[in-house]
């Protein structure tokens, strides 16, 4: 199925050069933004998770929560923390 020819301006944003930059940003950095690669690049957001979802596959992820890159003494206390909770229950 093809879809029907449309007026207006076509997208030039979305070029291999374009793809390619994103693809780099996220390698560098898997934490940059989109709002970020958007203003790097001079492209639309929109335009930006489009590539990151259609061209590099790319999915979004929450990782609020997930610690990263904890101290001995912060895994210890997180531990300390948990167990507690689950005491209270």
């Amino acid at each position: 199925m093809k879809d029907d020819e449309r007026c207006g301006r076509p997208t030039k944003s979305r070029t291999v050069d374009n793809i390619a930059a994103v693809g780099k940003m996220v390698k560098e950095d898997r934490n940059v933004t989109s709002l970020l690669i958007a203003d790097t690049i001079g492209i639309p957001k929109t335009v930006v998770l489009r590539i990151l979802k259609e061209d590099l596959k790319k999915r979004k992820l929450c990782s609020r929560f997930v610690p990263h890159a904890l101290s001995q003494e912060q895994m210890e206390d997180r531990v300390a923390v948990c167990q507690n909770l689950l005491k209270h229950k």
